[in-house]
């Protein structure tokens, strides 16, 4: 059944792909998803991207928040082509592990934890991130 998982970090987005990112985390009215943007460019046309938006609850990601993990708030701040995040979610079809495969996927630097309900050790996930994009500690994890 999943289980509810919080994710914190950053992600560095291409700048080919950051138009459709701000269109995402702008749109007031839900009607904006991952989806929308498949084949528009490169990284939106790769497998994992594809195995990533065909999960029911992909458009959770970024902007869910259980009430599983105490005193937790969503954050998601774009500053120049640097997102940073904190949200949490019931991850039912793995879609957080699929949506960073992705990121890996489509070359797409990134320093993001995960933390599992029943776990109590983060999973940390870096991939060609550079120090003076900022660090994780920057969040509350």
């Amino acid at each position: 059944m999943g289980m509810y998982t919080r994710m914190a970090g950053k992600i560095k987005f291409p700048q080919n792909i950051l138009p459709y990112i701000k269109e995402l985390i702008t749109d007031d009215f839900g009607v904006i998803s991952f989806k929308t943007f498949y084949n528009k460019e490169p990284e939106f046309s790769i497998p994992e991207f594809y195995e990533f938006v065909e999960c029911d609850r992909q458009s959770s990601v970024f902007f869910c928040v259980s009430a599983y993990f105490d005193n937790f708030e969503r954050i998601l701040e774009l500053e120049g082509d640097i997102l940073s995040c904190q949200f949490s979610m019931k991850n039912y079809m793995y879609e957080l592990e699929k949506f960073i495969k992705w990121l890996r996927a489509a070359d797409i630097p990134h320093n993001l934890v995960t933390r599992y309900e029943e776990c109590y050790e983060d999973t940390h996930h870096f991939y060609k991130w550079e120090s003076e994009w900022g660090n994780i500690e920057d969040l509350e994890t």
